[in-house]
């Protein structure tokens, strides 16, 4: 791909003005090729070479002439690798798509958006995450039969469950320390990477260093003390799981999105493999696209918090958006949501 761009003149200070006393090059040049011979105000001649590659060079000038800093001076073409093209416009795409995500949850949360979340329902409850994974979807599941008609459950809804009451269930707890003195989110990539091998000898199941940014700190336990959590295993098998207790005990199919407040924006390292902003949906059954797991985090996030106990909420989606294919099911793929697997953010 081809693209034309304007060469200006970098050279003393703004409005610096020169006489241009003879053009040598045009056409292929390289970067220290001398482009002119330029005579300054005290009659000094100064060679201007160019600062960048280019093809076809053409003045925009021509001897004799009075020309000014920051002035165009010539015109010239550059090759751009259309794969590195593509690939920036993508990342823009990208980054486009989360922002977006972020405000459409917003307006949601307020109950003034639409498709996969127009409005929300907050579920304040208190769930057992002492006693494992299957009490735990056994109280989520439970959750709902506090809710009005109005609110209630309903085929199609999607339940937002925050990510670190599965972290807790699963015992990946360790002692505050281990965030306080060294805090992963203060550390470049390398440290992190170092600590983790430390961290990972420590806990029954595996990590990743995504789940480094995931830790948090933990609410005082009477038996251990004070402690963090260190990122929950499997999301996406989690996510499942809920989706089928939900189902055996409402009677609704539903999509889950397991997800938390880090996006990782602060250590510049993705958790997901994407950008995303104000929250990040971790894990999730397969009904729902990337985007729509994105929108749906950002509904939740701005209407639950541990301080409010409202681990779970409810995005109520159009009704056009109620029926989707494989609602529920597992994502096809164990761990986090991985955007190299899930190949796009939105719909084609």
């Amino acid at each position: 791909m081809i693209m034309q761009k304007t060469l200006n003149l970098q050279l003393g200070l703004p409005k610096s003005e020169f006489t241009v006393k003879k053009i040598l090059k045009q056409g292929v040049i390289k970067v220290g090729d001398v482009l002119l011979l330029i005579e300054d105000n005290n009659g000094i001649v100064i060679e201007y070479s160019c600062p960048i590659n280019g093809i076809n060079f053409y003045p925009l000038i021509k001897e004799n002439d009075r020309i000014n800093s920051g002035q165009s001076i010539y015109t010239y073409e550059i090759t751009i690798d259309t794969n590195v093209k593509s690939y920036v416009d993508d990342k823009i795409w990208d980054l486009a798509i989360a922002t977006n995500a972020v405000f459409k949850g917003l307006l949601g949360s307020m109950g003034q958006s639409g498709q996969i979340a127009s409005r929300t329902v907050k579920l304040k409850t208190e769930l057992n995450v002492k006693n494992g994974i299957e009490r735990l979807l056994d109280d989520i599941s439970n959750s709902f039969q506090s809710l009005d008609e109005n609110d209630g459950l309903q085929d199609g809804d999607v339940v937002v469950v925050a990510e670190k009451p599965y972290a807790v269930a699963q015992n990946r707890l360790l002692p505050i320390k281990y965030i306080y003195d060294r805090d992963p989110k203060k550390m470049i990539e390398s440290d992190r990477k170092e600590y983790l091998k430390e961290v990972s000898l420590l806990l029954d199941s595996p990590m990743e260093e995504e789940d480094l940014i995931l830790a948090d700190a933990y609410t005082d336990d009477p038996e251990l003390g004070m402690m963090c959590t260190m990122g929950a295993y499997n999301h996406n098998l989690l996510a499942h799981l809920t989706a089928k207790k939900i189902r055996e005990k409402t009677g609704k199919s539903v999509d889950v999105v397991i997800s938390d407040t880090d996006t990782g924006i602060d250590v510049r390292k993705m958790i997901i493999g994407c950008i995303t902003l104000g929250a990040t949906p971790i894990g999730a059954t397969k009904g729902l696209s990337l985007y729509e797991c994105m929108r749906a985090a950002c509904a939740a996030e701005f209407g639950r918090g541990s301080k409010y106990r409202i681990p779970i909420i409810i995005c109520k989606p159009a009704e056009r958006c109620r029926n989707r294919i494989d609602m529920g099911e597992h994502r096809g793929y164990d761990g986090k949501l991985k955007y190299s697997i899930e190949g796009k953010i939105a719909f084609d």
